[in-house]
């Protein structure tokens, strides 16, 4: 008994050894707001919403006067909750909603503006694709198109929300055994059409996978090597099933929202595919994907400084736990190999016509 003490109090030490040193890494890579200098709105730590007028449009005459809502069709225009003079503002949320801002600049230009993040209880990077520009001036639309992490933890109280914003179609891009292990908790509703699209690599299964990285030597072994493959196999073994999503928005005429495990790796290039149809430049898209570490990144950490309970070293777990730019830019590299460009992957890989791409950006984006 003597013995089996020591030896688990030795082991505990070492994670822990490990892991302090872990969280000095991980508190350099994930400061407390590490995306809001770019992103035009967003909720601190107080529960207070952060609006940063010159991000949205530097070309807003002040003063801005500020309406509110909780969808964009009940933001109430006869009562501003703000007037802005300095191209801030601060707004005290009020529950776990998504909040909708219209504003209007002194020469009454408008724009509506939104939280990306959807508060469920049960998720951790759900977001609404809505509010990003167009290289022709226009808005992708708020509230039609969402991605996320897995539903398999969704709260009760979530599926009143959920109701509220109207998901009709859930596109899950998870292979068999994730949705046999952990199947969505979708809310009791019989009109809510399912998708499942399996995106998994087949030459490696889970468990050999953890095997590998066990064994693996943390001052030699690159495990970007896992995610940089995976890009690239999308486009290479798995471009039709994207087509089908595809397929799917054009055809669908009520909110859609799709996912996989984490929501960053085959939804991060799903969402790639979705905002380069609808014309939003390559810049929006990489801020798109690499936000995934911003709404993740508590769970990046847990998760980083847990991996030596299981015999992974943090330097091994962290770039698999992360999304970075040279990830999708495999993908992208990939598509030029094979199809020459992106638009000539919209045509030929995901089967989506010009006229095809016109009907969604009509369907998504905020005529002019």
């Amino acid at each position: 008994m003597f013995r089996f003490w020591s030896f688990l109090i030795g082991v505990l030490f070492g994670v822990a050894l490990l892991s302090c040193t872990s969280l000095k890494s991980l508190d350099a890579t994930y400061p407390i707001n590490p995306v809001a200098s770019e992103t035009p709105v967003y909720r601190d730590s107080g529960d207070q919403i952060i609006i940063n007028l010159a991000l949205v449009s530097p070309a807003l005459t002040l003063p801005v006067t500020i309406y509110r809502g909780e969808s964009y069709e009940t933001i109430d225009r006869t009562q501003p909750v703000g007037v802005s003079r300095d191209y801030s503002f601060v707004w005290d949320a009020v529950g776990p909603y998504q909040h909708f801002f219209e504003l209007v600049d002194a020469s009454g230009q408008t724009v509506v503006v939104a939280e990306r993040q959807i508060y469920f209880r049960g998720t951790y990077n759900t977001r609404d694709l809505g509010g990003y520009s167009t290289t022709d001036g226009r808005r992708v639309r708020w509230g039609l198109l969402y991605r996320s992490d897995d539903l398999g933890d969704l709260k009760r109280s979530d599926w009143e929300y959920w109701n509220q914003i109207g998901i009709q179609q859930v596109v899950d891009f998870r292979e068999p055994e994730a949705l046999d292990r952990k199947p969505d908790r979708l809310p009791p509703d019989t009109s809510l059409i399912i998708r499942q699209f399996s995106v998994y690599d087949t030459s490696v299964t889970r468990r050999d996978n953890r095997k590998l990285l066990q064994r693996a030597d943390p001052e030699t072994y690159n495990s970007e090597t896992i995610l940089l493959e995976n890009n690239r196999m999308y486009v290479e073994q798995y471009t039709s099933v994207f087509a089908r999503t595809f397929e799917e928005l054009l055809q669908q005429q009520h909110p859609l929202l799709y996912h996989c495990s984490a929501g960053k790796d085959r939804t991060g290039f799903m969402s790639a595919m979705i905002l380069y149809a609808l014309g939003v430049p390559y810049e929006t898209i990489m801020r798109d994907y690499i936000a995934s570490n911003y709404y993740r990144q508590k769970r990046i950490r847990r998760r980083a400084r847990l991996s030596p309970l299981i015999g992974i070293s943090p330097r091994i777990s962290l770039p698999l736990l992360e999304v970075r730019t040279k990830y999708l830019e495999e993908a992208f590299r990939a598509i030029e190999e094979e199809y020459g460009s992106l638009d000539n992957y919209l045509v030929e890989g995901l089967q989506l016509s010009i006229s095809e791409r016109q009907a969604l950006q009509e369907k998504y984006l905020e005529q002019p």
